[in-house]
């Protein structure tokens, strides 16, 4: 092969290199159990289900299999994207699961009812079931994004209900304490009512906090737009909820309930008696002063906590380690240099010095 042309002369490859055969250059190695191996991935295309290709992939096999080496084994399920998946999706079950206990915990400590607690907590797996229904209609998948989405929104999916099941229940028992008690369903509508506009308010609030979210273009887009469309869907779908099941399974349970007649739980009668004391003691000239004084320091202190982890991440950023890796690459185009103004002294182009029994890579 020529490859330059000097005085009338071809300047042929053999000239200015030594050309052998030999292997392609490794970018790196394969074992399997110790033993030397070819490791050959399977991409999957866009839009594709990696699970669906996954259980796809030992039958392809099992086609080949004929046709190779009796000396060759395959082992498809060596490494496989879906355990990834499958471990991601069954934590953030797992996340929901604990949260919901967490939810009903609370529920119970707050509201000291079982109805109660029973009528808000039919929130929770109405809003999740309409959030699959809508899913599926819009042909969105069930990942580990959107199941993140949920268990972000999980603690949010009981508010509304909270809103209107706390104010029936007490509309409710100031109906029955007053002289002239209304029907049971009429106090229910109207209690429902007086919370309606705060509820869609609130809703509407949320979902504008996380309309930035899909302006994300590039990979953010991709993973964070359906965790903001699965916690937009979900919680839509507790406010529908609490709008509509809510009252009805109030007016079915809560007027027959004896524990109308009675006050709030042991747990939210301390906690008034702490908050009115605080608004008592905040509304006074001194409990202004103390107030924000503490507010204050806090934030003066949450400046300088955010001020110094800045701080620490460019220092550690910028900060060279003091065994350089930069000598390899120093020596590397040294003798490139080098090999550069040997092909320039002989007139001539290649890879390696024809003097140098040893192949240089540039």
């Amino acid at each position: 092969m020529v490859v330059d042309n000097r005085r009338d002369r071809s300047i042929l490859v053999e000239d200015v290199a030594r050309v052998v055969e030999g292997a392609q250059v490794k970018r790196g190695d394969s074992s399997v159990n110790g033993r030397d191996a070819v490791v050959l991935t399977v991409q999957q295309q866009t839009g594709a289900d990696t699970r669906a290709l996954t259980e796809a992939i030992p039958a392809a096999v099992e086609e080949l299999r004929p046709a190779l080496p009796a000396d060759v084994r395959i082992a498809p399920t060596l490494y496989q994207q879906r355990d990834f998946i499958d471990y991601g999706v069954a934590n953030v079950i797992e996340a929901i699961r604990d949260g919901s206990l967490l939810v009903v915990v609370v529920l119970v400590l707050f509201l000291a009812n079982l109805r109660t607690t029973f009528i808000t907590l039919t929130a929770i797996p109405l809003s999740i079931l309409v959030t699959a229904l809508v899913f599926y209609g819009m042909g969105l998948s069930i990942n580990v994004m959107t199941l993140g989405g949920i268990a972000v929104a999980l603690g949010e999916l009981v508010d509304d209900a909270i809103v209107d099941v706390e104010n029936i229940f007490r509309r409710l028992r100031e109906n029955r304490q007053s002289e002239a008690p209304k029907p049971n369903l009429q106090v229910v509508y109207e209690a429902s009512r007086e919370v309606r506009g705060a509820i869609f308010t609130s809703t509407v609030l949320v979902i504008v906090v996380f309309a930035p979210l899909f302006a994300l273009s590039g990979m953010e887009g991709r993973l964070f737009t359906p965790l903001g469309v699965a916690y937009v869907v979900s919680i839509l779908a507790s406010t529908a909820v609490s709008l509509t099941v809510t009252p009805v399974l109030s007016y079915l349970l809560l007027p027959r309930l004896k524990a109308t007649g009675d006050g709030d739980g042991w747990l939210l009668r301390r906690l008034k008696t702490l908050a009115s004391t605080l608004v008592r003691t905040s509304l006074r000239p001194a409990g202004l002063a103390i107030g924000a004084t503490v507010a204050g320091v806090a934030v003066i202190v949450a400046f300088g906590v955010l001020l110094s982890m800045g701080a620490t991440s460019c220092r550690r950023s910028t900060r060279a380690p003091r065994s350089s890796t930069c000598s390899p690459s120093r020596a590397r185009r040294s003798r490139c240099r080098d090999v550069s103004a040997a092909w320039r002294t002989s007139g001539s182009r290649g890879c390696s010095s024809p003097s140098n029994t040893r192949t240089t890579r540039c």
